[in-house]
């Protein structure tokens, strides 16, 4: 479930980042928060190399989409807003 967050509901917030009223904005990133919070990795039971490769998993996309992640958060450091920063 968590994985299917990050296909589609992760791009949204990222794309919405740049919200111009600071209420919603502020919303927006709780929102984020709590996605990243909801990703945690597995417990490691067995250590199996083989397992190890998950291309498909949370924690695999949210990796991939750091590079927005980043981009999106270094505008908003950028503006003036207290709340926001």
């Amino acid at each position: 479930m968590v994985g299917e967050f990050y296909k589609t509901v992760s791009p949204a917030l990222i794309a919405r980042f740049k919200e111009r009223e600071e209420n919603v904005k502020s919303d927006i990133f709780h929102a984020y928060i709590t996605l990243l919070k909801s990703t945690k990795p597995a417990a490691l039971t067995t250590v199996d190399p083989d397992a190890m490769d998950q291309e498909e998993g949370p924690i695999a996309m949210l990796q991939s989409q750091v590079p927005s992640i980043i981009k999106a958060l270094h505008r908003q450091l950028k503006e003036k807003s207290i709340k926001t920063r």
